[in-house]
């Protein structure tokens, strides 16, 4: 996957690295677990001591309670732990790419993170009052040269960005009271959870129902390693839509010329237009810009910089 903003590319590269992470590590501990308790079937008074020769010696592990681990706590317990991580760790990666971006004001960054405007009673600016503002000067040559590839994939989803917005709160406020609250649901919490269980039905894998985390007051939020991979899903869904929907303004304009610049100053070129166009899209790939769906109007628009001859 090739986004057009720098920062979205490093979203994609740290959320992929944390996916890889998890969901490995998800499978250690599953082996783990039938591990030890297979040697405690066998070593029924094995203590701390020789279980973590027999298991973590070499590792650089300071200590670790293997017993508790894997006898005492559930495997759901575990699980609930390790995406409870993986939501904090997610979260702070969209929080950082709406800090990143290339393109907007402080303020429209931060409206990335809620709703469009009248969006469930939502009375102040959110995700589609950015992109309108970014996109009443928009750019025709950036639009032709990248528009059709970066708007073909699976993941925009620009009808339901709102929707995904209210999803993505909803986790977030669980995040919130996970921090703040031993994980017990307050009043925003609550709430979010009511504005966006509805809208789930198609925003999961392959068209599935969103794995929303059932919030109910008074009762601590219990995660599932499902719950969190789905919240990565939704993210990147996000990322994707909103790289989109930016790539084609005249803010990243600047934006691509600045790259272009600090990797080929100034550029000649072939007069022959097939020569140049080949010679266009080997450029276009060594600066990491998409796929490239007109060379000629990313040509206009470098010539214009007076970046190629």
């Amino acid at each position: 996957m090739r986004l057009f903003f720098a920062s979205s590319q490093a979203f994609h590269t740290q959320l992929t690295a944390l996916y890889d992470l998890v969901n490995p590590t998800a499978a250690a501990m599953w082996n783990l677990r039938w591990q030890v308790r297979g040697y405690l079937e066998e070593r029924k008074n094995a203590d701390n001591r020789e279980l973590y020769g027999r298991f973590v010696a070499g590792s650089g592990i300071g200590s670790a309670n293997l017993r508790r681990h894997t006898v005492e706590r559930t495997w759901e317990e575990q699980l609930g732990e390790l995406s409870l991580l993986m939501l904090f760790s997610a979260i702070g990666l969209y929080e950082g790419w709406t800090f990143a971006l290339e393109v907007g004001s402080d303020a429209q960054r931060e409206r990335l993170q809620f709703p469009s405007r009248g969006v469930i009673g939502r009375t102040t600016f959110g995700v589609g009052d950015t992109i309108a503002a970014l996109q009443s000067t928009p750019s025709r040559l950036l639009d032709l040269a990248y528009g059709p590839g970066l708007r073909s994939s699976r993941r925009y989803m620009p009808a339901r960005l709102d929707e995904m917005l209210v999803c993505y709160r909803c986790f977030k406020e669980i995040r919130n009271v996970s921090a703040h609250a031993g994980r017990v649901p307050d009043e925003y919490t609550v709430a979010a959870y009511t504005n966006a269980a509805p809208l789930v039905g198609g925003l999961g894998r392959n068209g599935q129902n969103l794995a929303l985390p059932v919030v109910i007051a008074g009762r601590p939020v219990q995660l599932s390693l499902l719950n969190a991979q789905a919240l990565c899903a939704l993210l990147l869904n996000i990322v994707v839509t909103l790289d989109a929907e930016l790539a084609v303004t005249q803010d990243a304009e600047g934006v691509l010329l600045d790259r272009w610049k600090n990797k080929f100053p100034r550029t000649q070129l072939s007069a022959d237009p097939v020569r140049r166009k080949n010679r266009m899209v080997i450029l276009n790939s060594s600066v990491g810009l998409p796929a490239l769906n007109d060379a000629e109007a990313l040509y206009d628009l470098l010539k214009g910089s007076y970046l190629v001859l």
